[in-house]
Parts: C-alpha cells; sequence; structure tokens
C-alpha cells in the first residue's frame, strides 16, 4: 500500500504557529505592565515652574532661632575697637568701646517675606582720651537689622539655606556720665563706627544642609513663619503631592511634614534604579502609611525575565525615632493576589536585599539636617528627631537643635623643648 504523499504546513497551520510562538516568544501582559511601572517611577518630572508648591516642609520656631542667634551674638557679638578721630583746635580724641550683647530678640516683619527683624541690645564701657583728658563711659546701644535668609543649590540636589545680617535701620545709642560738649561727639563718632562694624562681625549663619545625591531636591523656598521661618521643599517625586496651603509652625525645636505620597514616589525610584535582587526580582513600593508607632507597606514583587509573573505582599512594622534617624523595621508579612507562575520568594529577605526601607528612611532623614557645622567659627549644630506621627496623607517629624561649640583640634608637631 502507497505512502500518503507529504504536504507542507501552510502559514495558518496550528503546528507551525506553535512552534513560532515557542521560538520567537510572545509579547507578555506581565512583562508590558513592568515597563509601564518603570517608566511612571523614573519619569522626569520636568523644569521646575515658577509657581511650584513645596511636597514637604521645615518650620524652625522663634525660640529655636533666638537661641541660634544669642550664642551667635555671644561668640561673634563682642565690639572692641580703638578709634580716632579730629577734633576742634586740631586736637583728637580716642575712643575704645568694649560692648557685649545683653539681649536679643526676632519680629516679623513686612518688609520682605524672607527676613525677619532683629532687635540687639549691647552695653559695656566706653574709654576716651583727648590730650591728657581721660574717662569712660557707659553706653547702652539698641540696634534693629533685618536678617535675610537664602537658599542656594551645588547644581546636584544639595541646597543649604544661610541667614545673613544686613541692613542696620535703627541705632539709639545711650550715654550716660559725660559732659554736654562731649556727648555729640560721642554719639556721631560712635553711631557711625556702630553702624559700620555691627553687621560686619556678626558672620552669616549656615542654617543646615538639605538633600543629596541620592535622594536630591529639585528646589528650595525660604520664608519667615509668625517669627520663625518656613522652607519650602520640593523633592524628586515626578508627582509631588503638594502640603496644604495652611501656614503651619513649630512651638519649639523644629517641625518637618512631608508628603506620604511623595516619600512612595521616591522609594518606588530607588527600588527601580537599584535593579534586580536574588531570582531576578525587582520591588515596586506600592502604597505606604505611618502609625503612631509603626508603617504599613504594600509591595509588588516583579520578576521581567521571560513571560515574567508577579505577586504581592503587604508588610507590617515598626518604627524607630532614634537621635538622628528614623528606623523601619519589618516584622509581619501577608501574602496578596499574584499572577499565573508566580512562585515563592522570601518577602523579608527580598525587602532587605532591595534596600527599599532604607530608600524611605532616607528620604526622611535627608530632609532633615541631622548634622552640620555653622559657617560661625567653633560652632556646631546637630538636628535630633524626638517624635513622628502621620495624618491626612502627611508625614509630621519634630525635633530640637543641639548649639555646641567646636571641639577645636589638637596641635600637631614638635613639641618646643623645654
Amino acid at each position: 500500500m502507497p505512502f500518503p504523499r507529504f504536504r507542507p504546513p501552510t502559514s495558518s497551520s496550528p503546528i507551525l504557529l506553535l512552534l513560532s510562538g515557542l521560538l520567537t516568544g510572545c509579547p507578555s501582559a506581565v512583562l508590558s505592565q513592568y515597563e509601564e511601572a518603570r517608566t511612571a517611577a523614573l519619569a522626569d518630572p520636568g523644569p521646575v515652574p515658577s509657581d511650584w508648591r513645596p511636597d514637604a516642609a521645615l518650620y524652625l520656631s522663634p525660640e529655636l532661632l533666638d537661641r541660634l542667634l544669642v550664642v551667635v551674638l555671644e561668640e561673634h557679638g563682642t565690639l572692641r575697637d580703638e578709634i580716632t578721630v579730629s577734633i576742634p583746635l586740631g586736637g583728637r580724641l580716642t575712643l575704645k568701646p568694649d560692648l557685649t550683647v545683653q539681649s536679643i530678640d526676632l519680629q516679623s516683619t513686612t518688609r520682605c517675606e524672607d527676613c525677619l527683624a532683629v532687635d540687639v541690645t549691647l552695653t559695656g564701657p566706653v574709654a576716651w582720651r583727648a590730650g591728657r583728658a581721660t574717662g569712660d563711659v557707659p553706653i547702652t546701644a539698641h540696634a534693629e537689622f533685618d536678617t535675610a535668609f537664602e537658599s542656594t543649590s551645588d547644581g546636584e540636589g544639595t541646597w543649604t539655606v544661610t541667614a545673613r545680617p544686613r541692613d542696620v535701620r535703627d541705632l539709639d545709642l545711650d550715654l550716660g556720665g559725660t559732659t554736654a560738649m562731649l556727648e555729640p561727639l560721642l554719639e556721631s563718632t560712635l553711631g557711625d563706627w556702630f553702624r559700620a562694624e555691627l553687621l560686619q562681625r556678626i558672620p552669616p549663619i549656615n542654617l543646615g544642609s538639605f538633600g543629596n545625591e541620592d535622594v536630591p531636591l529639585r528646589a528650595v523656598r525660604v520664608a519667615s513663619a509668625r517669627k520663625g521661618l518656613a522652607v519650602g521643599l520640593l523633592t524628586g517625586s515626578p508627582t509631588p503631592e503638594t502640603l496644604e496651603e495652611e501656614v503651619r509652625r513649630a512651638r519649639q525645636g523644629w517641625r518637618l511634614d512631608i508628603s506620604e505620597d511623595s516619600l512612595l514616589d521616591l522609594a518606588k525610584a530607588a527600588s527601580f534604579r537599584a535593579g534586580p535582587v536574588s531570582h531576578d526580582v525587582v520591588i515596586e513600593p506600592t502604597a505606604l502609611s505611618f502609625t503612631p508607632d509603626g508603617f504599613a507597606l504594600e509591595m509588588r514583587l516583579w520578576r521581567p525575565v521571560g513571560r515574567g509573573w508577579w505577586r504581592d505582599y503587604s508588610v507590617q512594622g515598626q518604627l524607630e525615632v532614634k537621635k538622628r534617624r528614623v528606623v523601619l523595621t519589618p516584622t509581619t508579612v501577608e501574602e496578596g493576589p499574584k499572577s499565573k507562575g508566580a512562585f515563592f520568594v522570601d518577602p523579608l529577605a527580598t525587602l532587605g536585599e532591595g534596600r527599599i526601607l532604607e530608600a524611605i528612611e532616607d528620604s526622611i532623614n535627608t530632609a532633615v539636617p541631622t548634622h552640620y557645622a555653622t559657617t560661625a567659627e567653633g560652632l556646631q549644630l546637630s538636628a535630633n528627631l524626638t517624635g513622628l506621627q502621620s495624618a491626612n496623607g502627611m508625614v509630621t517629624l519634630r525635633g530640637d537643635l543641639e548649639i555646641a561649640r567646636a571641639k577645636r583640634k589638637p596641635r600637631t608637631g614638635p613639641r618646643r623643648p623645654r
């Protein structure tokens, strides 16, 4: 019996279609979904608009600013000098003022949005000599000047906020125990000297640096807020959730508000930039919320290899506010939905490899100037965290600022022989 003649398969043959699919692969819905999520997380937020609104804000209390200015003025606000001026009949008058700060007060001002008015009182003796005549005059000086706050960027996402005294607008000198003939000359000479020297003796004060290469900030805006200071921050979130317009303040120390959605966006971007961990898995945090003593994190594990798969987990954890940082520690995990073909991966181990929690911690801690030195020599400021709470989609941290004199470096080199 003759064998039937072989007929080659046509292009519509089921066998050929099956082989073609196995050899070339079919577009996977999972891979498309993964690419969409990755593209959205890593999207460029674009140029900063002129009317941008912050998704994070740091508030410094009037009490904290008072304390800082007092220490700076105590360290640098002693005015000592020797002044010589000509007087009638070819004589010369020499003055030696020795003034120190007695009090300081901050006030809001309508003259500018980014400055505060400072009232300062200095007292001390002024020794004088005219020919053979000498004497001492006690003096009390009341001065009012503005302190402007500036923000500058290094171009890499780090911003520095500086307080710079300017514009002595009002000066009142109270001289005691001098003659009627000498008093006008002393007032004129000391007034000119005081206006010229006061602002030069008070150095710019570095109030802190915000952001870094890992958690860059796009923009910073400084404004006065009820005798305190408000520093508006725009994070690198591609879709920043702006804070409410309500003017807040810190009653003591400092306060930081930051959008939970923006924190989530920053964590997503950090995870996708880090790439896959064990088993070619990429982690995407999908939801984040905080409680007074813990946090809840929803995350999706993607495996964008082959046809790909995903599976969801819910993570509960503890939140600790240590002296200088917020620390997140996962405690329990619950499984959620998964795509077809997804296999089990230890979520806690994967979470540790993916640095998701570290990215959230860094985003919070980088917005706080946790440790920095002022530009005023001899002073060092350290920000301490004291508490965290969450409400209405916003995380609020509170803390205080330690102000201390920096330790001087010991001398090096050979000692002198005794």
